[in-house]
């Protein structure tokens, strides 16, 4: 009280014309220290690695996973204001920002709550000065129009509006905060005729699956190949990268992390915690990891490995075969997939040239029981079908729930400090991208909506994204050993003989 008291009493002795210089001086140092805000902003390096990708340009749709607290809206607040009036620090140094090459018009779409709450606030705290830019609300509850003098302009518009709404206008930027409805996506993509570079900052919550799908996967090919000028790039970012102990440039502290951590329910941690989509949260096969199972390709000899091919067929989507090597010490290697449509004989085909570049040494085949049903029409099965072009199956099991534990079991590994001490039974080439893609996609199923609330969890993954899972669960059923290799006489199998030839009319 005693510092407010002199204030008043120093104020008292100044004239009138001095109190009305010192509001104005305060007043414009106000006026500065909004304006330069944005030259003050300092990325985390979560952030900073999402600055540098929309930079680069040389992504068109380009996506933030982060957790919660990393920033994600400061962020993209940040990219609107360096396009709109280039850039404001050596953060945003790149010449997108520089000469912006793209429609001066952009849109931004979150819902309505967000955009209330966190996008407009973020906008007027990063934008200079609001004498630099105007805005309306339009009949809206928030500033839904923006035109700054620099020429650009943008409109906000939120998820809870018609689809039809996003295909009036080309754009040349956008930003979606939090996960968009596909509908939504794909209208907004369509408005990019002109150019134009996408943003997306999101928990990979709700309406995340998509995304995933879509976006991460695809980029992920992309890498692959090497492509320079890619489609799709995504960059995720854990709270931990805005720690003032653990990250870079981090701004929160450690225990207030924990605090928060400790509050998140276990089917939204790794979303909320590591940007992780939270949709494959019930993943079955949860220790499949592509660092540690995915291998590049090795040549096979027909001495050293045993092979076991086993077929999941089906009349309305593609079937499913697969291939797994056994070395001397039972170590299972998936060295080969199949995902197609067509006839029986083209099937048959395909199985025998993949055994054949492959120089594979089979010995066993196993199929869905399911095969072994007869048409009605013809009185012939699938099974006895492939057994007329020389492929010999036997059932498999379709004991599912000792089929995924006996899964997870090859799975299995041990790491210490980052090395794997006890390596897993199971590997798969990287060129099993089916495969490799239902790991990651094959969940549990789940009960919907008021259902939910009151039921235990199902037992039972989703009838789903499950063809080469399938193939797998059986494989580890049929308790796969390495067989040493025997001379062809008069007591081998003529099947596998048969199985050989690579036409099947031969």
């Amino acid at each position: 009280m005693r510092g407010l008291e002199e204030i008043r009493q120093q104020l008292a002795h100044k004239s009138q014309k001095e109190l009305v210089n010192l509001a104005q001086a305060l007043s414009e140092v106000k006026r500065r220290d909004n304006s330069s805000r944005g030259e003050l902003y300092v990325p985390n390096g979560a952030c900073e690695d999402y600055i540098d990708m929309v930079g680069m340009n040389r992504t068109f749709v380009n996506l933030f996973a982060a957790a919660n607290g990393v920033g994600k809206s400061a962020v993209g607040a940040n990219l609107i204001r360096n396009i709109c009036y280039g850039p404001a620090n050596e953060w945003f140094d790149f010449e997108l920002f520089a000469n912006w090459p793209y429609l001066r018009k952009g849109r931004i779409i979150a819902d309505t709550k967000t955009v209330q709450e966190k996008i407009v606030p973020e906008l007027e705290k990063w934008f200079p000065d609001p004498s630099r830019y105007k805005r309306w609300k339009n009949s809206q509850s928030y500033y839904s129009k923006w035109v700054t003098d620099t020429g650009f302009e943008f409109d906000i518009m939120t998820y809870n509006q018609d689809p039809v709404e996003f295909e009036s206008v080309e754009l040349g930027f956008v930003w979606f905060d939090e996960p968009p409805p596909l509908s939504i996506y794909r209208a907004t993509i369509g408005r990019g005729r002109r150019g134009m570079i996408v943003f997306l900052t999101l928990t990979p919550l709700k309406h995340s699956a998509w995304i995933k799908n879509d976006i991460v996967d695809e980029a992920d090919k992309e890498e692959i190949l090497g492509k320079e000028f890619r489609q799709k790039g995504y960059v995720t970012g854990e709270i931990e990268q805005n720690c003032k102990e653990h990250g870079t440039r981090g701004i929160l502290n450690h225990i207030d992390i924990d605090k928060m951590l400790a509050e998140y329910p276990p089917d939204e941690y790794e979303a909320r915690a590591k940007g992780k989509f939270g949709h494959l949260m019930g993943r079955v096969h949860k220790l499949f990891d592509r660092n540690i199972h995915v291998i590049k390709p090795f040549q096979l000899n027909q001495r050293d490995y045993s092979v076991y091919q086993f077929l999941d067929p089906h009349p309305r989507t593609p079937d499913a075969a697969s291939w797994f090597a056994l070395d001397r010490n039972d170590q299972i290697y998936q060295v080969a997939e199949l995902y197609m449509t067509g006839s029986t004989k083209e099937l048959a085909y395909q199985i025998k040239k993949t055994e054949k570049d492959l120089d594979m040494r089979i010995e066993g085949r196993f199929i869905d029981p399911s095969a072994y049903n007869e048409d009605k029409h013809n009185d012939f099965s699938l099974a006895a079908d492939l057994a007329g072009y020389g492929l010999h199956y036997q059932p498999g099991s379709k004991d599912l729930d000792q089929g995924i534990r006996l899964t997870n079991e090859g799975l299995s590994y041990s790491a210490q400090n980052g090395k794997v001490i006890v390596p897993p039974r199971y590997y798969i080439f990287n060129t099993c991208e089916r495969t490799i893609w239902e790991f990651e996609n094959y969940i549990w199923d789940d009960w919907r909506g008021a259902e939910a609330m009151d039921r235990n969890p199902k037992a039972k993954p989703k009838d789903k994204d499950d063809h080469m899972m399938e193939n797998l669960h059986r494989g580890f059923l049929a308790d796969l050993r390495f067989r040493t290799m025997v001379k062809a006489n008069s007591n081998t199998n003529i099947g596998e003989v048969e199985s050989a030839k690579l036409d099947p009319y031969d």
